[in-house]
């Protein structure tokens, strides 16, 4: 592989920080998660079992693991990332209804409580150096992210990145309902509804807005989700598609589709792999 790569596509949960910006906030949340816990079983999308389980695999108290919207957001990322369905090959979650239960038990939040969040996260190691060395070799940097939207627009007005998109959240504002968009006021509150985004479309919609092909793309990211639609048409495109901070779970997704994951928790590796595209390069850090 000998394409300069003019595109960085980065993720945002588990790749640019070492959690899931659902889960930051709901630990901020200072409301009751059992009416959550009752609406997520009632829509069939989980049992009390399966949160039993969850406790046994937490060593906590199974007659009452989740004691706050924190709890019920680790046990949400859980049956997606490290659970699987009794019997089942399959997470006792899916990605959309992940995304959709934990968008829900945000609602209450502002705009600014997001963003004050947001401000105070800290990346992983490697990353700012990355997003700037990729700056001055002249790169396009892009994130989208299943993460919360506006979480995701401060994030590349922080970092400086080109473009990107999270998944918009609902929010009221002035007795009226809508579609978040950039820009809007900072008292806005999320309802805990969610409109639809799709990470991979708008991603390459992206890339095919700028002519570059896939052979001159680079993406890391940390979800086997995306494998099909994301990680595999780059990679077969002639690009770098690269697994990050990948969970136990997960892992036998990327090793399926043989796409590498980046070794160790710092991404400085991957200014290297950007830079050097040629598969040994990527064998030096990669599984």
């Amino acid at each position: 592989m000998n394409s300069e790569i003019r595109l960085v596509g980065w993720d945002a949960d588990r790749v640019m920080y070492n959690d899931l910006i659902t889960s930051i906030c709901a630990k901020n949340s200072p409301l009751d998660p059992q009416p959550y816990v009752q609406e997520f079983i009632e829509n069939g999308w989980f049992s009390y079992d399966d949160v039993k389980r969850w406790a046994d695999y937490k060593g906590l108290d199974p007659e009452n693991p989740i004691q706050n919207v924190g709890n019920l957001a680790d046990c949400l990322t859980d049956f997606l990332y490290n659970m699987k369905k009794e019997g089942s090959h399959d997470s006792v979650l899916t990605k959309p209804q992940t995304i959709a239960s934990k968008q829900a038990i945000l609602k209450g939040l502002t705009i600014a409580d997001i963003e004050k969040i947001s401000e105070g996260i800290e990346y992983t190691d490697g990353l700012v150096d990355a997003v700037n060395g990729f700056k001055e070799d002249g790169r396009i940097q892009s994130l989208y992210s299943d993460g919360l939207g506006p979480h995701v627009t401060y994030q590349i007005r922080k970092l400086g990145l080109d473009e990107g998109k999270g998944i918009p959240p609902i929010v009221s504002h002035g007795g009226r309902e809508f579609l978040y968009l950039p820009g809007v006021a900072p008292n806005a509150t999320l309802t805990g509804k969610i409109g639809k985004m799709d990470k991979a479309i708008e991603f390459m919609d992206y890339a095919k807005g700028y002519k570059i092909p896939m052979e001159n793309i680079a993406i890391i990211d940390d979800s086997g989700s995306n494998i099909a639609n994301l990680h595999k048409p780059v990679r077969d495109g002639g690009g770098i598609a690269l697994g990050f901070n990948v969970t136990e779970a997960h892992k036998s997704k990327f090793h399926e589709a043989s796409i590498p994951i980046l070794k160790g928790d710092n991404l400085e590796p991957f200014i290297e792999i950007v830079r050097d595209p040629r598969e040994v390069t990527i064998a030096k850090y990669c599984d």
